[in-house]
């Protein structure tokens, strides 16, 4: 039988909803009020590619034929109830598991907030899932003069050390960096970026300024980590500016 409009508008704003949903809980980020402002948002709770995300997807698909299977229903009614009690506990064990990660994100940047780092307290920290297990993170803390990096874990028994990270020290003011802050790309970068990190070094007859996103490790090769790289003369006249993918960042 046909959906009635409402049943079916309905049902279309769940999909787009879920569709947001998991964008959302990835660390790439939403522009959920663009044209408006341009700024995005995102959770940080899974990695793009979350492989139990996908078994979850794919025992859905599969469960309907498992209800079949134990089922006396036969007909049309009984494989409609299949598919709805399948997408059901499919929907209900997605959201369990997402609500986990968000508490073991929550957990992580409070242990970032809650330690000193070399002897510097944090200012700005943030934590990012990382491939192959909930319990491990990326955590990237702005303390006053440093960037601190480091990775963690926080599987039962796990220590977390904080002088185990790798400090990143905050460029000293020039004209270079003042320039390439300036520049449109530099500017269009910041709405995108959540940990910018500019750098500047010097060419033989000019500079270079880089701007990338601490979000991104500086071996992660996917097509969201973007870098913007601005080249100088001596006269601080722009001779290329452009975007780059880090994994075809040159050196």
């Amino acid at each position: 039988m046909p959906l009635p409009f409402i049943a079916a508008f309905t049902f279309a704003c769940l999909g787009a909803s879920w569709h947001l949903l998991f964008d959302l809980s990835s660390g790439e980020g939403v522009q959920l009020l663009w044209p408006f402002r341009t700024s995005s948002l995102a959770w940080n709770l899974t990695t793009n590619f979350d492989l139990l995300i996908l078994f979850l997807l794919v025992a859905g698909l599969l469960m309907p034929a498992l209800f079949r299977m134990v089922s006396e229903e036969i007909g049309e009614r009984g494989k409609t109830e299949g598919l709805r009690r399948g997408a059901s506990i499919t929907m209900l064990l997605l959201l369990a598991y997402l609500g986990a990660r968000g508490i073991l994100h929550r957990h992580a940047v409070d242990l970032l907030y809650s330690r000193e780092f070399h002897g510097r307290a944090p200012v700005i920290a943030g934590a990012f899932p990382q491939p192959g297990s909930p319990f491990s993170w990326r955590g990237v803390v702005f303390t006053d003069s440093t960037i601190e990096e480091l990775i963690f874990s926080l599987a039962p028994g796990a220590q977390f050390d904080p002088d185990r990270s790798q400090s990143l020290f905050k460029p000293q003011d020039s004209p270079a960096l003042q320039a390439g802050e300036q520049t449109a790309a530099a500017r269009t970068f910041l709405n995108y970026a959540r940990f910018p990190f500019a750098s500047v070094y010097p060419l033989e007859n000019g500079s270079r300024f880089e701007l990338r996103d601490l979000q991104f490790s500086r071996d992660d090769a996917s097509p969201a980590n973007i870098i913007v790289r601005v080249d100088f003369n001596e006269s601080l006249r722009i001779k290329r500016e452009e975007f780059l993918f880090a994994s075809s960042r040159s050196q």
